[in-house]
């Protein structure tokens, strides 16, 4: 069902769906049966029936709550929040991200906790509150960025691109919009900046997807230590996360996260010998963005700098030369692609 929900075969997917809900409920699998309603719920989400999605999404989360799953509760609690937004209740959204927020951080999740506080940040600039919506987009960027170092793989950490990417994306909007109403105050510089630091994010995982090495004349032994380290604080916080899930021992919870700070310690002081040992390497692991003025001084006076950022809503286009910035609004990202398969396909 999920196989074909990723290809977009929603009907297929429902139809597995029904057939393992029907298998969990004659097993009394509560906890897989409440897991698929909320796979059904997704199923009709992505068909745009958000009110039956939203009924399976509060169905799966209260037999989570009646079985003690906190953590896949609060993952229901979030997919609800989002079939909220999408029926204009943007108050009912908001209790839902809240609610899973709180029990998210209880249990360490940050992926889901990064999704909840998305969420939140989506309700806020709905209701025209930037300056909140931007504190929890910020804060939703911190949590990823976390699970991105933790990952213990290139592939790993390509799975939260896409998170990552409509996350920047809600970031840029913010902050434009930002600018549109208070445009004296660099809202339109940290624009461009985000959007750099957003592709340079993207730009390791698109090179590891082609399989190009990157690693030639790096200090092998530092790369590897770097791994290694990855590698103990994924499985340690997944540890930390299973443990609170199950409200484990609190002496071991504390233990482990003293261990996860000391390794987070000792992970910052090999990536600053990668960076001083091998500057190329770390100029796409751990890429550094230029901010305007970094931009402004790789420009000739004869050259533009044109960036773009397509979003859901409204695109941004931002033209920089040595000494100034002009931002323009364009349309969706849709309408844009729309264009431009035009134009390719007449040149063609």
């Amino acid at each position: 069902g999920r196989v074909y929900r990723r290809f977009g075969d929603n009907q297929k997917a429902l139809e597995y769906f029904n057939q393992a809900q029907a298998i969990q409920r004659q097993t009394g699998n509560r906890t897989q049966e409440a897991e698929t309603l909320d796979d059904i719920g997704l199923a009709y989400a992505a068909e745009g029936q958000f009110e039956k999605a939203l009924a399976y999404h509060r169905q799966a989360a209260e037999i989570q709550h009646s079985v003690g799953n906190v953590r896949r509760e609060a993952v229901a609690l979030n997919n609800a929040g989002e079939a909220y937004l999408h029926l204009g209740q943007p108050s009912k959204a908001w209790e839902c991200f809240n609610q899973a927020l709180t029990m998210l951080r209880s249990v360490s999740d940050l992926s889901n906790v990064a999704l909840a506080l998305r969420g939140l940040a989506r309700v806020e600039q709905q209701q025209n509150n930037l300056k909140d919506a931007h504190k929890f987009i910020t804060e939703s960027l911190t949590a990823i960025e976390t699970v991105r170092s933790r990952a213990s793989s290139l592939q790993m950490r390509a799975s939260y691109r896409a998170l990552a990417e409509k996350s920047y994306e809600l970031y840029i909007d913010v902050l434009m919009q930002e600018h549109g109403r208070n445009p004296a105050q660099g809202f339109d510089a940290e624009a461009l900046q985000a959007s750099e630091r957003g592709r340079a994010r993207s730009l390791l995982e698109r090179l590891n997807e082609a399989r190009i090495d990157i690693r030639q004349g790096v200090d092998a032994s530092l790369i590897e230590k770097e791994q290694d380290l990855s590698r103990v604080l994924n499985a340690k916080a997944q540890r930390e996360m299973q443990l609170k899930a199950r409200k484990g021992s609190s002496e071991e919870i504390s233990t482990l996260q003293r261990e996860i700070r000391a390794l987070e310690g000792e992970y910052q002081q090999v990536q600053a010998a990668i960076r001083k040992s091998s500057p190329q390497y770390a100029a796409l692991t751990q890429p550094q963005p230029l901010d305007l003025k970094g931009i402004q001084q790789q420009l000739d006076p004869n050259t533009l700098l044109l960036e773009y950022s397509l979003g859901e809503e409204r695109s941004y286009m931002w033209v920089v030369s040595r000494d100034s910035l002009k931002t323009y609004i364009l349309p969706k990202r849709e309408a844009v692609e729309s264009v431009a398969h035009r134009l390719v396909d007449s040149l063609a």
